[in-house]
């Protein structure tokens, strides 16, 4: 906060209860023939493809999916369409046809030029022209426009559509260069190279994934390599939309019906049920492409035989490990690759980017997250990361530990032995001067670990334990540095170890993520640092800096009040430090020390309205949060006029454009906690019977959600702007994560009052229109819950990148259960609380242990709303309930472990709990008996 810049974490509100091989030059052909490049070719025969001649009758399941797979292969009896007409060069007007480039199972694809611009483009012309059958015409329509919604460098674009002699076709781009079937059996190419090629091919198919498209047909012949050596994912003709609401895509997918390239399907396609396929059966396939192109071209399990056999592979067999083909494949490799290819979905990556990052962690040298369930692994590969980091603090650590001899060897030189061993180390001529030359070395060090170590340390992911061992090393060398004879009358080393303690107390608060201690041992560190400061200050009242700094105790302290929720309190302290700060400002003049005390001034203000911001939320008082917040405003508009002066003198100032964005941040959370307030007045009004009152109240509270939103969304656009003038600049991604995450939190709390209001008929509102809200709040989420994404996959040893990560998942589950669509929340929840329970795993601090706690209730709350469904058949609908009831019963323990730990636990939180699960249990005894 010294350099003026608001603290934006707390913009996060508290959590709430994703072609033929004619070498360079060919075209983007579909590699429509299906067969296994580089590996075993079935052959024809009894035993063969057709292997139906042997005599064997499968059952007509069986049979379906057969003849499914064969006709994905261009083999067995059937009868196709009419072949697309022969086009002349000028057949499509605005484009000149060079030549036929492919001709395969959907329609003939030709190499063109567009007439606007030369440049080469590929056309795929239809098969069956007029005659094609409504189920081809509508697979083709949708893979036009499922690939006009993709736009993502590595999947190939389309351009235009039409109809040519009766026949449909569209334009898309033309990519040299040649399939990655002919890659795989030029190979075995260099496994790190492999890995990057096939990590890009992940990034591309996520890309699809997120925007709700499966593949379904992933394998060698749809995926090209261009001349600069980068893939592309072509042919989304057998592509599925995974929240198509239409039925457009089951229609196309009767089930019993084969779907995919047989080889390189998942155990669901061969089973032939499309309501088990998601975006994991591509992860599945990918396992099977990532196979051969470490092996050079082999599969995982037997392809040859008998097509019932083959069948039975892909859904029981267990692929062979890839090691045992190519001894150079390690087992983290290999441990990605059998991940792809779990045959139970849940137990395989959850989508094409978690496949991509794992790739991309092993290659940094980081811990994989296939492995995560071993704590010696993670240690193992997160210490050899930070060698030098780890090697430094454990030096720290090991010299620190032995400071009790160190110390009386440094200030008592009572024993002979370290006397002498001193004397070896550091040469001196006077005792005197040795033992201030170690004070300084044993000075430094001791801060360089608190200002420096701790502080890398800080986000690192599985280091809690690590940090909480250096920090009572740490502090018992303070203790020993401030005992010393005449310590107390040097004025520099007590300044440093006031600094020292303050650095403590907010590692072992955590005032933000990640926590470490308590929010008690905090306060000692804090006091601690404050009675050095006071004497201090007793010396030299007028001294700006020590003014400074204890206006930063000050803070400290109102911070740590703020959160045991002693606001009065809190909001003296928050008083003295703008009083300290004035004293400061008038003893430093206008020196350049004045100005940063200026702004440091501007912050302090800043902190008096956020408490009366936090206090107006917990109060959800409709008549006494007005006051609050409107206090609260007044000071943010002053202190964003300031900033907005300021960015105005200097286009260019980026410290103003940040401020600027946060002080509008924290606008809208104030206004969204003045909504809440006055929603409450309403609920309580309406209750009263007070029903002009409450509407009163409810258009209220309307105004503040919606200036809360309209705020959120302008901050966000501006860090956006920060954020894509400097891309490697986390935290402002991160503060446009938190502007967008507060737009989403805004129209989902409108969308809440407009159904609450609709209710209790206070407005001329519906349902429609909460629906509508709640889309707009799941976009937002999805949006916060994509840039939340990208930071966590950037560094997964980021705790507060992970963090970030779980909460904006559990955003995205609220408006789904909301809208009704239960199982994509009950998804979305159960990924929070599955990454939730392994950063506990790694880190058990105190947050963690809450963020849990949230995570299980979610779950347990979902599982109950889907429990209720009555269009479920009864024995799921119990099963659901009753792991509803266990997931309840695991909140319910997670919070009794927190309160047995003396954490802050709202009493609200366990009520909500226990009245859950006593529900729950309830429902599972009537399902039990019939009822």
């Amino acid at each position: 906060m010294a350099d003026g810049i608001p603290d934006n974490p707390s913009a996060l509100p508290p959590e709430d209860g994703g072609a033929p091989d004619a070498g360079t030059g060919s075209g983007v052909g579909s590699g429509a023939s299906g067969l296994p490049s580089g590996g075993p070719v079935p052959s024809g025969g009894s035993g063969g493809v057709g292997g139906l001649g042997s005599g064997a009758k499968p059952p007509s399941r069986e049979r379906g999916l057969i003849e499914g797979a064969l006709k994905q292969l261009g083999t067995g009896k059937f009868s196709f369409s009419p072949k697309p007409p022969q086009l002349a060069k000028d057949a499509i007007p605005g484009y000149e046809i060079s030549r036929e480039i492919h001709r395969g199972g959907q329609g003939v694809v030709y190499q063109a030029v567009q007439a606007s611009t030369q440049k080469k483009v590929a056309i795929k012309v239809m098969h069956g022209g007029a005659f094609a059958s409504a189920t081809d015409r509508q697979r083709i329509e949708r893979e036009v426009r499922i690939l006009a919604n993709l736009n993502h460098p590595n999947i190939v674009k389309v351009y235009d559509s039409g109809e040519v002699q009766g026949a449909y076709y569209y334009v898309m781009d033309y990519v040299s260069g040649h399939s990655l079937d002919s890659y795989i059996r030029s190979g075995p190419h260099p496994i790190e190279q492999t890995l990057k090629l096939f990590t890009t091919i992940c990034e591309a198919v996520n890309a699809a994934h997120l925007k709700g498209v499966i593949h379904r047909d992933l394998k060698p012949g749809n995926i090209r390599i261009d001349a600069e050596g980068s893939p592309h994912i072509l042919d989304f003709g057998l592509a599925k939309l995974a929240m198509d609401e239409t039925g457009a895509g089951h229609a196309m997918t009767a089930t019993g019906q084969f779907v995919g390239s047989l080889y390189w399907a998942s155990p669901e396609q061969a089973l032939g049920n499309p309501g088990t396929i998601d975006i994991r059966t591509d992860v599945y396939s990918l396992g099977v492409i990532l196979y051969q192109m470490l092996t050079a071209g082999k599969f995982p399990y037997e392809v040859l035989g008998n097509m019932r056999d083959v069948l039975d592979n892909i859904m029981r067999a267990e692929p062979a490990r890839p090691s045992t083909i190519r001894r150079q494949i390690n087992d983290e490799v290999e441990t990605i690759v059998l991940k792809c290819l779990q045959k139970e979905r849940d137990r395989r990556y959850q989508s094409a980017g978690d496949v991509g990052r794992d790739i991309v962690r092993y290659l940094t040298g980081e811990p994989i997250e296939a492995k995560r369930e071993s704590g010696l692994y993670v240690i193992g590969k997160n210490l050899k990361k930070h060698k030098g980091l780890v090697t430094a603090a454990t030096a720290i650590i090991a010299i620190l530990a032995a400071s009790g001899v160190v110390f009386s060897v440094l200030y008592a030189s009572e024993r002979k032995a370290n006397k002498e061993a001193i004397a070896a180390r550091i040469v001196a001529t006077t005792e005197g001067e040795r033992a201030e030359r170690n004070a300084k070395e044993v000075r430094t060090l001791a801060l360089t670990f608190m200002l420096d170590v701790a502080d890398k340390l800080e986000n690192l992911r599985g280091a809690t334990k690590t940090r909480e061992g250096v920090l009572r090393t740490a502090k018992d060398a303070l203790v020993k540095l401030a005992t010393d004879p005449g310590a107390s009358d040097d004025a520099g080393l007590q300044k440093e170890l006031a600094d020292a303690w303050a650095r403590v107390g907010e590692i072992e608060g955590g005032l933000y993520l990640p926590r470490v201690g308590t929010v008690a041992a905090s306060q000692t560190s804090f006091a601690e640092a404050r009675k050095i400061r006071e004497a201090l200050l007793a010396k030299n009242p007028n001294d700006p800096q020590l003014l400074s700094a204890m206006a930063s105790s000050r803070r400290q302290s109102a911070q740590v009040l703020q959160r045991q929720r002693k606001f009065d309190e809190a909001k003296l302290e928050f008083e003295g430090e703008l009083a300290d700060l004035e004293k400061a400002i008038l003893a430093a003049g206008s020196s350049k020390l004045g100005l940063e005390l200026a702004e440091k001034k501007l912050s302090a203000r800043m902190d008096l309205a956020d408490l009366a911001k936090v206090r107006a939320a917990e109060l959800r008082d409709a008549e006494r949060s007005p006051l609050l917040t409107a206090d609260a405003m007044k000071v943010y508009d002053e202190v964003e006029q300031y900033w907005a002066d300021r960015l105005k003198l200097n286009g260019a100032d980026e410290k103003a454009a940040r401020s600027l964005g946060v002080v509008r941040d924290k606008k809208a959370q104030t206004q969204a906690a003045l909504g809440r307030s006055l929603m409450s007045g309403m609920t309580d009004a309406a209750k009263a019977g007070k029903s002009d009152e409450a509407k009163v109240f409810a258009a209220k509270a309307r105004t503040a959600f919606e200036a809360a939103r309209d705020l959120a969304q302008t901050a966000s656009t501006e860090f956006e702007k920060l954020a894509a003038d400097q891309p490697a600049n986390r935290q402002l991604k991160r503060d446009q994560y938190l502007a967008v995450y507060n737009t989403g939190d805004a129209n989902m709390r409108l969308a809440e009052l407009v159904a609450e209001a609709a209710r209790g008929s206070l407005t001329g509102s519906d349902a429609t229109e909460a629906d509508a809200l709640n889309e707009q709040s799941l976009v937002k989420f999805k949006e916060a819950m994509e840039i939340a994404d990208r930071l966590a996959s950037a560094d997964e040893s980021n705790l507060e990148a992970m963090h970030d990560l779980g909460l904006a998942l559990n955003k995205v589950g609220n408006p789904l259960r909301s809208l009704n669509r239960v199982d994509e929340a009950a998804a979305i929840f159960d990924r929070s609380l599955r990454l939730r329970e392994d950063l506990y795993k790694t880190d058990p601090t105190d947050q963690h242990l809450k963020d849990l706690a949230v995570g299980q209730y979610k779950c347990g709350e979902v599982l109950e709303v889907s429990a209720d469904r009555a269009s479920v058949a009864r024995a799921q609908r119990q099963a659901q309930m009753a792991k509803s009831v266990e997931m309840y019963g695991q909140a319910l323990e997670t919070y009794t472990r927190q309160s047995d730990a003396k954490l802050e636990v709202r009493p609200a939180d366990v009520k909500l709990v226990k009245e859950s699960l006593d529900r729950a249990k309830e429902k599972l005894k009537k399902l039990q008996s019939g009822g």
